[in-house]
């Protein structure tokens, strides 16, 4: 069986036109007029296309055009196919002309951080008919403004239904468990210490409240180690819990994205998971919405900078990030 049929199509749009234009009129006279073609011109299109379609389309008499029943098929569902050519032939033009227009980006909060201005920055810079528009939610909330076509693009760390989204992974990072440095839970130790499950549901924690996706992917990792989370506080703002922590009010997990630049008021204790946690961003947006050229250039954009950004601050280097107190 073959792929795709790569014969001629039987309905030629031209020729297509040119019977709307007759049925809608109702004589060869005035769809000519319409058209700004001769008469003769829009019988031999009409005629034309009967041919290909072996089957009368309308019968033509001194009082106009008779349409069959086959013609009426085709008028109604004719006129769709214009449209969708139409449709089609502004989308390919799109291409060639500068990126314009409206783009609306959803980021996450650890993302957000870091990321809206230089990407703003960017935009502004080298696409300045782009009106871009950053909002900061949860991963939740973003796939939902994507699928209702408010959003056009989004970034994300979880998993997104692949029969409606499509996925670009940006960068996976490790996930840290923060203290202040005069509040580490017994047995741990800073530096190199490690923090094991066990020990992590005999602590106090504060984190950000669903449906955020680094909830969700902190008590995946509970539930896969066969532990309970002691949450006592929770915080939608990740550098609201970074200063918390360092208060010594809480402990938490961490992204290595969020603790970039983090200025906690106090010195941050970091130390790793045993075993690790990890999770990993896509920009992802609705696979059935057509990208127009603003909205590709800003996610190539977006790559960019993430690219940049993982390479600068190290964030799949392994190394536990430094932090500085305010």
């Amino acid at each position: 069986m073959q792929d795709a049929d790569h014969s001629a199509p039987l309905i030629e749009l031209r020729a297509l036109l040119n019977f709307i234009m007759l049925a809608e009129h109702g004589s060869l006279s005035a769809a000519a007029s319409a058209l700004g073609l001769t008469q003769p011109s829009v019988s031999e299109n009409v005629a034309r296309l009967e041919r290909k379609l072996q089957v009368k389309l309308a019968t033509r008499g001194p009082r106009g055009a008779v349409l069959t029943e086959a013609g009426r098929m085709l008028a109604v569902r004719g006129k769709e196919l214009i449209k969708h050519a139409n449709v089609l032939a502004a989308a390919v033009q799109e291409f060639g002309a500068e990126p314009s227009g409206r783009v609306t980006v959803g980021l996450p909060p650890s993302l957000n951080v870091f990321l809206s201005v230089p990407l703003a920055e960017t935009i502004h810079a080298e696409f300045p008919s782009i009106r871009l528009h950053i909002a900061e939610a949860s991963s939740g909330d973003i796939l939902d403004w994507i699928e209702s076509e408010k959003y056009d693009l989004g970034c994300i760390f979880e998993a997104a239904n692949p029969s409606i989204f499509e996925t670009v992974p940006m960068m996976t990072e490790e996930l840290f468990f923060a203290a202040a440095d005069d509040n580490l839970p017994a047995g741990a130790q800073a530096g190199e210490g490690r923090i094991t499950p066990e020990m992590l549901a005999q602590v106090p924690l504060v984190l950000p409240s669903h449906p955020h996706g680094f909830r969700r992917i902190v008590e995946r990792y509970a539930k896969a180690n066969n532990i309970g989370l002691n949450v006592v506080l929770e915080i939608d703002s990740l550098p609201q819990i970074v200063e918390m922590v360092s208060r010594a009010s809480a402990y938490s997990l961490l992204p290595h994205s969020a603790l970039t630049g983090a200025r906690p008021s106090g010195p941050l204790a970091l130390m790793r998971l045993e075993p690790p946690a990890h999770r990993t961003g896509y920009l992802v947006r609705k696979r059935t919405r057509s990208a127009s050229n603003s909205t590709a250039a800003v996610q190539d954009v977006i790559l960019k900078i993430i690219g940049e950004l993982v390479e600068r601050h190290k964030l799949s280097s392994g190394d536990i990030p430094v932090i500085r107190g305010g």
